[in-house]
């Protein structure tokens, strides 16, 4: 990640709906490696954490720079800061990308971060994904469009993604749709939450 020009997930006090919906199956009881990218304040890597998992936590020079003393806390002996995805182990048995591939401008390097992800996951391993839907991206006071996406009054560019072009860029990142919240939504606006898995 150390070239992304893009603003990385923010967590604003609590793990996403899609991370709570699977915590409530029970699959967290079991332990092993994971991988949360773009994993902003850490609050589900740390959730992860406190329950017995080994967490590597991914995330961009600048971000992990801005806040040293958050991430060197994070660190163990079996929980690591990355700042690439090369850094990465061999396999994970889940992975977390929770609001991180839309603010990716260039496809060929959101399609690169998850194709590397899913080429890391064991055959059983699960990835959580959350997207931002469109209505999300355009209830924005002030953008432009700008490539597939636009540029907000703030400068950051995003884009949004409707279940069909999700599952197209999971498909192509060799993954597939096995589960998400049925028919759970969120108000306003709409996102976009799927359980993922690699291709056997």
């Amino acid at each position: 990640m150390k070239d992304a020009q893009y603003r990385t997930a923010r967590r604003f006090g609590g793990t996403s709906p899609l991370f709570r919906w699977w915590e409530s199956s029970g699959w967290f009881g079991r332990t092993g490696n994971a991988l949360v990218v773009g994993a902003g304040l850490l609050v589900e890597a740390a959730a992860l954490k406190e329950i017995g998992w080994r967490v590597d936590a991914l995330e961009t020079p600048d971000s992990i720079a801005r806040r040293p003393d958050l991430y060197a806390d994070f660190a163990t002996h079996r929980c690591r800061i990355l700042a690439d995805i090369s850094q990465a182990r061999v396999r994970y048995e889940l992975a977390v990308i929770t609001h991180v591939l839309e603010f990716i401008p260039d496809p060929k390097k959101r399609h690169s971060l998850l194709s590397q992800v899913s080429m890391r996951l064991q055959p059983e391993g699960i990835v959580l994904l959350s997207l931002r839907g469109w209505s999300d991206v355009y209830a924005s006071s002030k953008w432009v469009k700008s490539g597939e996406g636009v540029r907000t009054g703030i400068g950051t560019w995003t884009r949004g993604f409707t279940r069909n072009e999700a599952e197209k860029l999971i498909g192509k990142s060799g993954l597939i749709a096995v589960g998400g919240p049925q028919g759970a939504r969120s108000k306003t606006p709409e996102q976009v939450r799927i359980v993922c898995q690699r291709v056997q």
